[in-house]
This record gives C-alpha cells, sequence and structure tokens, in this order.
C-alpha cells in the first residue's frame, strides 16, 4: 500500500500492523528518516514529491496538494502553483 505523504509514519505503522505491505513516500528527508527509524524494515520509505508525481501524469500539482491535505485532515492554504 502507498502512503503518500506519510511524515513520521504514524499512519505507515498502523497499516504494518493489520498486516499490509507499506512504501511510504514523502518529500521531507527529516520525517522519513524519522519515519525509518519508527517502523525499521517493517516499511519501505522513499523522497519524492506527490506534485511532481502527479504533475508527470496530468500536468498539474493542485490535485496532489489537496489529495495529500485532505489525507492529513487540514484544510488547503491558498498558493500560487
Amino acid at each position: 500500500m502507498l502512503d503518500a505523504g506519510c511524515s513520521a509514519g504514524a499512519r505507515a505503522g498502523a497499516i504494518v500492523e493489520r498486516g499490509a505491505q507499506v512504501t511510504g513516500i514523502d518529500s521531507s528527508v527529516g520525517l522519513l528518516a524519522m519515519a525509518a527509524q519508527r517502523l525499521g524494515s517493517a516499511a519501505r520509505f522513499q523522497r519524492a514529491d506527490l506534485r511532481d508525481l502527479l504533475l508527470a501524469r496530468s500536468g498539474t500539482s493542485k490535485d496532489a496538494e489537496l489529495l495529500v491535505l485532505r489525507h492529513e485532515g487540514r484544510r488547503p492554504a491558498t498558493r500560487e502553483p
């Protein structure tokens, strides 16, 4: 399962506990290090920016920003692309 915008790995940990294999991606090296320390080899983590991944596919990063913000339960901030 892909945990996009995985932060420090809290959701990834919950998913692993349910028996799934997890790959977490985040753009923050520091948060990825925390996630890797938290879960060790129980999950894989990779640096990637979800906006770049969606931009390559759809030509816009707005969808990725909203996806991550909704996933985190935050309201989107207004900003230029």
